[in-house]
């Protein structure tokens, strides 16, 4: 499974494009960040840092706005699953056991290497201190609930025996994001473009940029900003609640001398490569 590519690192106007590790897309053009992919061009989790900023591709499940931080659109996509087949110690492939509601679908079912990007947590059973996590680069196509081989970044510290070991996995925080008014799932960026269900779209996770706040963002010193339900931002030190969680997003970049809101342009601070 593992693609060994070697990447040259091109500047364009002092952008770069990151690959991820076995790159299906291999392509390293400058994206256009002002329109969404009907067809998907890059990897998901494909990194592009330009003029101070960093952007990730991502899926859109579900409607994007680009004055909203999208979610992740679904929950944990494999819970805590027996390991069905015994990996050797060093092996790059363990496997899990998939049932409803694991999946994008909520029926145990993955798409060819939906979990790339993601990450893989192996609790081995017979001793906590050998529990280990690793990187995906793929998995194999499930179209009924159950077994699902998960391709790792590195090889396996201990042997995973399908007696003991249990397995939990997610995909990348991008390969399915929405819209979404509720404050258990994570924002992971702010899309450059608004983006239909369906569609491929650069998110903004670093740098300057303009979310759109609360009116108390901004005033009188209240620089840090966490994420509201929604997407649009609050200032921290605020009860978690259905409307405000706590997750940081980043501070405000300048104010005003009367203290009151300016813009306020934010300085987003979620993921850089």
């Amino acid at each position: 499974m593992t693609r060994n590519v070697q990447q040259q690192v091109v500047l364009e106007n002092g952008g770069t494009i990151w690959l991820p590790p076995s790159p299906n897309f291999p392509n390293t053009n400058i994206p256009d960040l002002s329109k969404p992919d009907t067809a998907q061009r890059y990897d998901i989790g494909c990194a592009y840092v330009f003029n101070g900023k960093a952007y990730y591709y991502a899926y859109a499940g579900g409607a994007v706005k680009s004055r909203m931080g999208a979610s992740i659109k679904n929950p944990q996509d494999i819970l805590y699953r027996a390991c069905p087949t015994t990996a050797a110690i060093y092996a790059t492939s363990i496997y899990a056991t998939t049932v409803s509601p694991d999946g994008p679908s909520a029926n145990g079912t993955f798409t060819k290497d939906y979990l790339k990007g993601g990450h893989v947590q192996c609790s081995v059973g017979t001793n906590d201190d050998e529990d280990f996590s690793r990187g995906i680069v793929g998995n194999s196509a499930v179209t009924t609930a159950g077994t699902i081989r998960i391709d790792l970044d590195g090889p396996i510290p201990h042997e995973v025996t399908a007696s003991t070991a249990y397995i939990e996995a997610m995909a990348s925080q991008y390969a399915n994001i929405e819209y979404n008014g509720h404050v258990m799932y994570p924002k992971v960026g702010l899309p450059t473009c608004y983006a239909a269900a369906g569609k491929w779209v650069w998110v903004q996770t670093w740098g300057a940029c303009w979310i759109a706040p609360a009116s108390t963002v901004g005033v009188n010193g209240a620089i840090g900003v966490v994420f509201r339900q929604d997407g649009s931002l609050d200032k921290t030190y605020q009860t978690v609640s259905d409307n405000i969680s706590s997750q940081y997003a980043g501070y405000t970049i300048a104010g005003v001398l009367a203290g009151t809101q300016a813009a306020p342009f934010v300085y987003l601070q979620i993921a850089h490569p």
